[in-house]
C-alpha cells in the first residue's frame, strides 16, 4: 500500500470525512514497515494546535471507555495540528449520518434519535458524575461532529479531552457550531454541565426535525412549529417536553446529563418506545451496506500488507 502519509506515529489510511472542527481519517500506528494497530484519527486543523494539545494533555489523563464514551488513546500535536487518536470503531460521524438518512435513504425516525441521544446522556451522566475518579469532567464543546455512531447502533462521545480547549479558542466563521452553543457560554461564561445539557438538547432537536434550534428565537415559539422529519407530524407532547426542559435558559434547564437521562427514560417508557440498538444497527447497514463490505475488505488488507509511507508535510488542511 504505497505512498500513505505519515502524521507523527501513525500513517493515514483513509480520509472518512471532513468537517468544521477539521478532518478524520482511518489510521494506523506503525510497527517497523507493517500496521500495529488501526485508529480513529481526528485532526483539528486551522485552530492554534498547540494551545489545544496543551488543554488535552492535562484533560485526557484518566479517561476510559464507558457506554456511550469513546476515550482517546493519545493526544498531541504534529506540525501545528493538535490530534486525538481513538480505538477504531467502525461507523459514522453523526453528521454524515444524518444527511446520507434524510437526503436519500429514510429519514431517521424518531425512534432512533432516541436510541442515540440516550446513550450519549448515558455517556455524559458519567462524566457528570466523575466515574471512576471522582471529578466531575464537562464536556465543554458537544457538538454533532464530535459523534460517532458505529455500525452495530451505538452512538459514542468523542473529544471530551478537547472540549474546554476548543470552547475557548477562537472559531472565526465556523458559523454552524453556534447552535449547540448555550446562550451562557455564547456570551463567554465558563461551560459547565447545564451547557452540555443544551448541546445535547440542541442535537436531539436537530435528529427530530432536521434542523437545530435557531439560537436567535424563542425556544417555546420553536417547539410548537416543529414537526418530525421522518412523517412531518408535530413534535409529541413528550419529546416537546424533554427539549423544553433541555434548552431553556438557566437556572431552568436541567442541571446535569444524569436527571437529563432520567427525564428521557422516563418518556421512552411512557411512550412504549421499543425499538433497541438492534434495530439501529440494521438501520446503518441498511443505509451503508456497500461502504460496511468494502471497509472489510479494506481492513484485511491494510492488516496483511507492508505500508510505505510518504513524509507528514502531505497531509492535507482545512482551511480556518
Amino acid at each position: 500500500m504505497a505512498g500513505a502519509s505519515r502524521f507523527g506515529d501513525f500513517v493515514l489510511l483513509k480520509k472518512l470525512s471532513e468537517d468544521a472542527l477539521g478532518e478524520i481519517y482511518r489510521a494506523g500506528q506503525m510497527a517497523g514497515d507493517s500496521l500495529s494497530k488501526v485508529m480513529l484519527l481526528r485532526l483539528y486543523t486551522g485552530l492554534d494546535g498547540e494551545a489545544l494539545a496543551a488543554a488535552m494533555s492535562a484533560r485526557a489523563v484518566g479517561l476510559a471507555d464507558g457506554p456511550g464514551l469513546l476515550a482517546p488513546r493519545a493526544t498531541g500535536v504534529v506540525e501545528g495540528l493538535a490530534f486525538s487518536a481513538y480505538d477504531y470503531v467502525s461507523g459514522k460521524d453523526l453528521p454524515s449520518l444524518a444527511r446520507r438518512a434524510n437526503d436519500g435513504f429514510s429519514a431517521l425516525a424518531a425512534e432512533h434519535a432516541v436510541l442515540i441521544v440516550e446513550r450519549l446522556a448515558k455517556g455524559l451522566a458519567l462524566l457528570h458524575a466523575g466515574g471512576a475518579s471522582g471529578e466531575a469532567i464537562c464536556h465543554g464543546f458537544l457538538v454533532p461532529q464530535l459523534i460517532w455512531v458505529s455500525n452495530e447502533g451505538e452512538a459514542r462521545l468523542l473529544g471530551f479531552e478537547a472540549g474546554p480547549g476548543l470552547a475557548r479558542l477562537d472559531l472565526g466563521r465556523r458559523s454552524e457550531l453556534e447552535p449547540y452553543r448555550s446562550p451562557e457560554t455564547r456570551t463567554g461564561g465558563e461551560p459547565g454541565p447545564p451547557d452540555d445539557v443544551y448541546a445535547l438538547g440542541a442535537i436531539f432537536f436537530e435528529l427530530l426535525t432536521g434542523r437545530p434550534p435557531a439560537p436567535a428565537q424563542d425556544v417555546e415559539s420553536q417547539l410548537q412549529r416543529a414537526t418530525l422529519i421522518a412523517d412531518h407530524q408535530p413534535l409529541p407532547d413528550g419529546l416537546a417536553n424533554v427539549l423544553r426542559h433541555s434548552l431553556a435558559p438557566a437556572p431552568s434547564r436541567v442541571a446535569d446529563a444524569g436527571r437529563w437521562h432520567q427525564m428521557l427514560s422516563r418518556y421512552m417508557s411512557d411512550a412504549g418506545v421499543r425499538a433497541t440498538h438492534f434495530d439501529l444497527a440494521f438501520f446503518m447497514h441498511e443505509l451503508y451496506r456497500d461502504e460496511i463490505h468494502r471497509e472489510d475488505d479494506e481492513l484485511a488488507e491494510e492488516k496483511s500488507q507492508a505500508i510505505q509511507t510518504v513524509s507528514s508535510a502531505a497531509v492535507p488542511t482545512v482551511a480556518p
